[in-house]
Parts: structure tokens; sequence; C-alpha cells
């Protein structure tokens, strides 16, 4: 079976695919979690479960990435990863100038 399902960025693109993934498979064949590309696809992904009457996180456990302040204000509380953008970023500068640096 297929762990990773493309998608979208956005809220409707988690909403539909996750229709289309778990209308197409038997309860026994559903994942135990779901990790999802950003926040707003992980919770288009809990609108769709709760309206096919999966249980989050009892049933199915939803992550996000990117912890956006949205994701606190939601029925179901998301799980998210806040990656320190500005950190990776300047990590990312410093070592692509070392990268290209003459010798």
């Amino acid at each position: 079976m297929n762990m990773v399902v493309p998608t979208g960025a956005h809220l409707e693109d988690g909403y539909r695919k996750c229709l289309e993934y778990f209308g197409a498979r038997r309860r026994d064949e559903y994942p135990t979690a779901i990790v999802c590309y950003n926040d707003l696809v992980a919770l288009g992904v809990i609108s769709a479960l709760g309206e096919m009457r999966i249980k989050v996180p009892e049933d199915v456990s939803v992550v996000g990435n990117d912890d956006i302040s949205f994701s606190s204000r939601t029925p179901v509380q998301l799980t998210t990863i806040r990656a320190p953008l500005f950190e990776l970023g300047r990590k990312a500068a410093r070592d692509s100038d070392k990268e290209h640096r003459i010798p």
C-alpha cells in the first residue's frame, strides 16, 4: 500500500484527497496516523474525517506542519510541528555561502 499520498497545499486539497483515499478503503485498511504537508491540508483532512464519522485522534491521528495560528482555534486541536523558519533560512544561506567560496 502506498503510504505517500500527493495532494496540494490548501484546505480543500486535504479535504478532497482524504475523502477519496478513505472512500477507496475498508475500515481495517485505514492508517492510524496522517502527517500532512501543512496545517491547512491537515484541517481539511480533519473536516473530511469528521464527515465520514472517523474520530480524530481516537481512530486516526492527524499532524500538520507549520503551526499556523488558526490551528489552535479548531474544534479538534491540531497537533502541528513548528519549524524555526528564520533559523533554517539563515543556516541555509550560511551553508550556501560556504559552498560557493573559492579556496
